[in-house]
């Protein structure tokens, strides 16, 4: 992290982002949205991070950027003031989207609970900057008084003209994933040194957020044929459809399933057993317990 504020509300080195104009806009408009728009829209500040939590926020972007790189991606700056950590007080009364959530990506902020459990707290970390790192976009609509701004994607997940939310969960469970890899390059590169034991790396590398959407997407796809595994990744961070369209060339049945995972467990299961009937349900929650 070079600088400390993300400037004016634009985030400049935000490559991988892409507005999307409902209806029609002027030329102005188009303009101002040409470079990533960012938004702080819980209007809360973060505490000081201890100096725990500013090497590890370092090291996660760090190696997040190492990675994008390795990958054939551009790296990208993440500003300071991107990371929001709050109480939990604070995170309830204002963030809060679902119960057990250690933090949450919006309009290219981060928002975290300070968690005095360390492992969670880097756990929470790399899967929020994670989703910091991937595809952005905002919707834009024009009329004579004012712009409206929304959310529109971020990784897989978007938001359809029909006002549902397809592929939640599959954004989440790309999310864990990619997450682990992260982790796995801080630690190639010492990151943890003297910080963790051995059982406490364990939790760090083995224990996901969403834990059912990541076995359920390793074993309809990752898992089964490695042809699926480059595409995921890519469509992820580039916004692209291609992870999608492979499946909708081969395994056209599944694709509609998937899209409809939210971030429910109850979503995976019912998803595992319309894929594979009791047989893949039953495996996918016995690698639950399993980890």
């Amino acid at each position: 992290m070079s600088a400390k504020d993300i400037g004016n509300g634009y985030w400049k080195e935000k490559w991988n982002y892409a507005p999307k104009f409902i209806g029609p806009v002027s030329e102005e408009t188009k303009n101002d949205f040409l470079i990533a728009r960012v938004m702080n829209v819980h209007q809360v500040s973060s505490f000081i991070w201890t100096t725990f939590e500013k090497h590890i926020i370092a090291a996660a972007i760090k190696a997040g950027n190492n990675l994008l790189k390795v990958n054939g991606f551009k790296p990208m700056r993440i500003f300071d003031n991107q990371i929001i950590i709050l109480d939990d007080e604070v995170y309830e009364k204002n963030v809060k989207m679902s119960e057990n959530e250690g933090g949450n990506c919006s309009f290219g902020y981060i928002f975290l609970r300070k968690n005095k459990d360390r492992c969670h707290f880097v756990i929470d970390i790399a899967h929020e900057i994670s989703h910091l790192f991937s595809f952005y976009s905002v919707s834009v609509k024009e009329n004579k008084e004012c712009r409206s701004i929304d959310f529109y994607q971020l990784g897989f997940h978007s938001l359809s003209e029909k006002g549902n939310s397809p592929c939640f969960g599959l954004n989440e469970a790309a999310t864990d994933l990619w997450s682990k890899v992260v982790l796995r390059e801080m630690e190639r590169v010492g990151a943890f040194d003297n910080l963790f034991s051995k059982e406490e790396k364990g939790r760090i590398f083995y224990e996901f957020a969403y834990a059912l959407h990541v076995h359920l997407i390793e074993e309809v796809f990752l898992n089964k044929s490695e042809k699926f595994i480059w595409p995921f990744f890519k469509s992820y961070f580039d916004g692209s459809n291609d992870f999608l369209e492979l499946v909708k060339q081969e395994m056209p049945e599944v694709l509609r399933i998937i899209k409809n995972v939210d971030n429910t467990q109850e979503s995976v299961v019912k998803a595992a057993y319309e894929i594979g009937g009791d047989k893949l349900r039953d495996k996918i929650l016995q690698e639950n317990v399993k980890k």
